[in-house]
């Protein structure tokens, strides 16, 4: 921590000092943006976790590379004075038209994002209370182009499309959680529900696709295993289901898992006494007419 703060404290200096210089006002404008750049990111960070996006890295990267290096303008342009004053009101005009587009841009994301979080922590209230129709409403409201995921890293299309699960219109769901699959990829929950909607409508195949995924990126998690043995069980393949369901540690053996792993035994014992009373082809005897 002191580190990470002794990088932040370092760079704000290290502008500072540059933007005091009066021999360069190229550097100085560019120190000065890069300081409102990252006073913007702390602030941002305060109410978001940008660490999580990967163009944010590079942004703060960029702005702590602006304040650590100090450009010299060319030397020719220092000689005249007439020369130098162009080169300082080019600069002052380039870089006011500059803060002028990111002061509006900012502006303009601060309340989409300030929106967004607003409606997503209704749509969570009404979701803690099983009111589908209120999520929903509030879900459509957050939705945003400028920004698709909440402070919890959780898609804002997840969300609407969990509310249109519970209300019971699957293909609206199932066309919402794989838009969330691409803004987040590979997170259970998204994994897990898409799967469960799938195989309501016997899309086995997809179906199972998608919980073998969810197990090899979370093998602690039961839920999966539990919901690919169901699917298993539903296409009458009663030993792949114990198969999967013994792999579960006992500890973690809920009521629930045990109690499809004893139909999952039934079934599987049921299946092989009717193969084994079943006669085979060499046994049969042919009855003419």
């Amino acid at each position: 921590l002191i580190t990470f703060v002794s990088l932040f404290a370092f760079a704000a200096r290290s502008g500072f000092r540059v933007f005091t210089k009066k021999n360069n006002p190229s550097a100085a404008w560019t120190a000065l943006a890069a300081m409102a750049g990252l006073a913007a990111y702390l602030v941002d960070s305060m109410f978001s976790f940008p660490l999580d996006r990967v163009n944010h890295q590079v942004a703060l990267a960029l702005l702590l590379a602006a304040l650590a290096s100090s450009p010299e303008p060319p030397e020719e342009l220092l000689k005249g004075k007439k020369n130098l004053w162009r080169y300082h009101v080019g600069w002052f005009a380039a870089w006011i038209s500059t803060a002028a587009l990111l002061l509006t841009a900012g502006l303009i994301i601060l309340f989409a994002s300030w929106r967004q979080e607003r409606h997503v922590a209704l749509a969570r209230q009404a979701m803690e209370k099983n009111n589908w129709t209120a999520m929903l409403l509030h879900t459509r409201r957050a939705s945003t182009p400028l920004r698709t995921l909440d402070s919890y890293s959780v898609p804002v299309s997840f969300l609407q499309g969990f509310a249109l699960m519970k209300s019971g219109r699957t293909n609206g769901a199932i066309a919402l959680f794989e838009q969330a699959r691409l803004e987040n990829p590979d997170r259970h929950y998204i994994l897990d529900n898409l799967a469960n909607m799938k195989l309501a409508q016997r899309r086995y195949e997809e179906a199972e696709a998608l919980y073998r995924r969810s197990i090899e990126l979370y093998p602690e998690r039961t839920e999966s295993r539990h919901n690919l043995a169901l699917s298993h069980l539903i296409q009458g393949s009663p030993g792949e289901a114990v198969e999967l369901l013994l792999s579960i540690p006992n500890e973690k053996r809920t009521l629930r898992i045990q109690a499809t792993l004893a139909r999952a035994l039934r079934e599987k014992n049921q299946l092989q006494t009717r193969e084994s009373i079943e006669p085979q082809d060499s046994e049969r005897h042919d009855v003419s007419p």
